[in-house]
């Protein structure tokens, strides 16, 4: 009898070191890592839990602006919320996933989760990595949330990057067109505008009685000169 329950003692801790030794660190991956692409294409972003109930995922990405420009983030099918920023110009994208305030009791723990899709156009020829930047000191970059406590758990080095081969066609390496401001109206105040001179207006100086009598006056004035000059 005890003989029967060391080994199944025995038997269960082999099963549990095994599952342990079996787990995955909590880690961020793409998907898929390689591949050749001469026009835009889809990269998945997805974590991978390591056995944990996680809250939210922060994911930082690095890709060369010369190469690449990231065009649209669409929401996956894991957390009900999530939000991204594009920076072509610093070679850089940023999406924040996670459960709001109203479904705080939902956690998700899985291998495959997708945490959203990513466009990329390819800029020029050449390869082109994608790297998630991460540093287990720093919360200001790529991170897992544990649901529970609300801690950090990536493991950075566990994370997944994704090397590319680029030959982008002449369509993706042509300059985007510059759109042309649409005409607007001269002010009035530019130098090269000159507004016409306002009409003037005869301003009225007294009544009718008064401008027929000095009207009266004066032909009469000329009459008088005309009659002494002969």
């Amino acid at each position: 009898m005890i003989k029967k329950f060391l080994i199944l003692s025995l038997l269960l801790l082999f099963f549990l070191m095994g599952k342990s030794a079996f787990a995955a660190d909590p880690h961020l991956f793409l998907s898929p890592a390689s591949g050749n692409y001469s026009g835009n294409f889809n990269l998945e972003v997805k974590v991978d839990t390591g056995g944990q109930a996680v809250g939210g995922v922060d994911v930082v990405l690095n890709f060369p602006k010369n190469l690449l420009s990231a065009q649209s983030v669409t929401k996956g099918t894991v957390f009900s919320e999530v939000f991204s920023s594009i920076k072509n110009d610093e070679g850089k994208l940023m999406i924040s996933a996670y459960f709001p305030y109203t479904e705080s009791e939902k956690s998700y723990t899985g291998t495959n989760g997708l945490i959203a899709t990513v466009s990329f156009k390819p800029l020029g020829t050449g390869n082109a990595t994608v790297n998630f930047v991460c540093n287990p000191n720093s919360t200001n970059e790529s991170n897992i949330v544990e649901k529970i406590n609300s801690k950090d758990i990536i493991v950075c080095s566990a994370n997944i990057n994704g090397s590319y081969n680029l030959n982008a066609s002449s369509e993706n390496t042509e300059n985007q067109p510059t759109s042309t401001p649409t005409p607007t109206s001269v002010p009035t105040t530019s130098s090269n505008y000159s507004s016409p001179s306002p009409t003037p207006t005869i301003p009225v100086t007294g009544s009718t009685f008064q401008t027929v009598g000095l009207l009266g006056a004066g032909i009469f004035v000329l009459l008088t000169g005309l009659a002494l000059a002969f």
